[in-house]
């Protein structure tokens, strides 16, 4: 569907506020990249929701960005729509950096 979201999870390391609240440090792409969180302007649960996910609305590197959290994990909207090339690029160029250098 033209204009269609995908959703792609990621990978989160988080801490948990004085009130019990699970927060993002750091975002890892799924192509290997990491993002620091440098703070967390918003927390916002979507009513609308069926999967009870919730809004953070995060600063990384001086830019406002939101990632999203349902009960199966960590994600986000990319802005560049994936394809099935693409992806499987990402995650040959992940593996190549993953091996041991010559």
């Amino acid at each position: 569907m033209i204009g269609e979201r995908t959703r792609q999870y990621v990978l989160v390391d988080t801490a948990k506020t004085v009130s019990g609240i699970e927060v993002p440090n750091k975002i890892y792409w799924f192509d290997g990249r990491c993002f620091e969180v440098d703070s967390i302007e918003q927390i916002k649960p979507l009513p609308k929701a069926k999967d009870g996910a919730t809004l953070f609305t995060v600063v990384i590197g001086g830019t406002r960005r939101s990632i999203y959290k349902d009960y199966r994990g960590w994600y986000v909207y990319p802005r560049v729509a994936l394809t099935d090339e693409s992806l499987a690029e990402m995650r040959k160029a992940c593996v190549m950096r993953s091996l041991p250098a010559k």
